[in-house]
């Protein structure tokens, strides 16, 4: 016999404590996960947001570090398990974040803005750059 749910509820420790809880819990999640991938997908759509082949070779630069291997190892992986797609659309996802970031007025409890900028000057940290969108090709405007 293989691990249970009710298993994994025991040694989980979550907030939930029956099966019931648990999926619904994971519903719960799941519908705020899609949300959030379709308000960032129209935002990317609107903004004209691309990606282009240097977005790409950031990731994997990023991945082979968290995963403690190299970029080359992880286009390899990329390839074998046909990420390519879903990885784009990640890259695509965060440059929308960015844009919504960039274009935020942040605000105290009094509602006085907040130069976030000058701060960030102040304590030698660089601002991100705001991502620009992609010029269109023909390619994207067949279809």
């Amino acid at each position: 016999m293989g691990y249970t749910l009710a298993d994994y509820l025991e040694q989980a420790g979550d907030e939930a404590d029956t099966p019931e809880e648990f999926w619904a819990e994971i519903e719960t999640s799941t519908r705020r996960g899609l949300k959030a991938q379709l308000i960032l997908d129209k935002v990317a759509d609107d903004a004209e947001v691309g990606v282009d082949q240097a977005d790409l070779s950031e990731l994997l630069m990023r991945k082979a570090a968290q995963n403690n291997s190299t970029p080359e190892q992880e286009a390899q992986h990329m390839m074998e398990h046909n990420h390519v797609a879903s990885w784009m659309q990640e890259i695509r996802r965060n440059k929308a974040l960015g844009v919504i970031v960039a274009d935020a007025t942040v605000t105290d409890t009094a509602g006085n803005p907040v130069d976030v900028v000058g701060r960030a000057a102040a304590s030698g940290r660089p601002r991100p750059p705001r991502p620009s969108p992609r010029s269109r090709s023909p390619a994207d405007t067949q279809a």
